[in-house]
């Protein structure tokens, strides 16, 4: 069995943050660009999605926006709930998610981001 690094992690964390809609073949072609050498093909990224678990309910509204999601992703575990939820408010008026849609959000992404630990790490 293969043995999974911290760039494996870090290219999984990455990848399950990627907006929805993007192909595989197109999250491969930013995974490229990001990573560089060590970037998974589209085979890898595609076995990585198939493979995790589909949380029920819908990603809020505000989180399909892909400027807006970017904008989260880059701030989320920075600063308290409340105070990203007002930059986003700043930023984006109407569109930005409340201060209970980022928690939901970023509880989503931190049990993807440990089922995919456990996938990584053969646990």
């Amino acid at each position: 069995m293969p043995t999974f690094g911290a760039r494996d992690m870090e290219i999984a964390s990455w990848l399950i943050v990627q907006p929805a809609g993007l192909c595989h073949a197109e999250i491969a072609q930013e995974c490229a660009a990001r990573f560089g050498s060590d970037a998974w093909g589209e085979d890898r990224i595609r076995a990585t999605l198939v493979s995790l678990p589909r949380k029920g309910g819908a990603m809020p509204m505000a989180m399909r926006n892909a400027e807006v999601l970017a904008f989260v992703n880059a701030r989320i575990g920075t600063m308290t709930f409340s105070a990203l939820a007002e930059e986003c408010r700043a930023r984006f008026g109407d569109k930005a998610p409340s201060r209970s849609g980022l928690h939901r959000y970023a509880h989503r992404i931190g049990g993807l981001k440990r089922t995919l630990n456990r996938q990584l790490n053969g646990l």
